[in-house]
């Protein structure tokens, strides 16, 4: 069996699983770059070989995409100043508007996260004082529902989220609440 290989700028961009036979009908391959160059071999060898009978190149409009460029990038994706906002060939956005992700930018990063990753939505940046990756837990200083409430100024380490207490304050400061000075008498 003979593959046929076509390569755009010596990168393979699509192979005929069996090109033994002549291909006769009219072939779409998607590229997905802009080349110079396109070449046809057989696997194997590095004659090249090219029958150009028809070659059409179409680079879709703005904000368009697909076989055809008749679909129309998501209205998800981040505005990217006048650039087109998607591949012309999957439709993926190249980036995603604050507070999405996934290919076409569909899913909202998770609970308190302002940005996450747009391919797997993991969390890079939290909303307050929220602590990333999971943005549920408070940042070291902070605490309370939406951790928005101060730490005593002498604890060291973070304090209880429910309530604000500290377990472990800087020296001569006595626990829950670090204000009280420890003497050797407060036995």
């Amino acid at each position: 069996m003979v593959k046929t290989r076509v390569l755009v700028d010596n990168i393979l961009v699509f192979t005929f699983p069996n090109s033994e036979s002549q291909i006769n009908s009219p072939q779409h391959i998607p590229v997905g770059v802009k080349a110079t160059i396109l070449q046809l071999t057989h696997e194997g060898d590095n004659i090249k070989y090219l029958t150009v009978c028809e070659v059409q190149v179409e680079e879709c409009v703005k904000n368009k995409h697909g076989t055809n460029c008749t679909e129309t990038c998501s209205s998800l994706c981040a505005d990217r100043g006048g650039e087109t906002t998607c591949d012309s060939i999957t439709g993926n956005c190249f980036e995603c508007q604050t507070g999405r992700w996934s290919p076409q930018c569909e899913n909202n990063c998770a609970g308190n996260c302002e940005a996450c990753d747009k391919n797997s939505g993991a969390c890079q940046s939290c909303v307050g004082n929220f602590r990333p990756p999971s943005c549920t837990d408070c940042q070291t200083g902070w605490w309370g529902d939406q951790c928005n409430e101060n730490c005593p100024a002498q604890c060291n380490g973070a304090c209880d989220r429910n309530n604000g207490d500290c377990p472990n304050c800087n020296n001569h400061f006595a626990s829950p609440d670090c204000t009280s000075i420890y003497t050797k008498n407060s036995f």
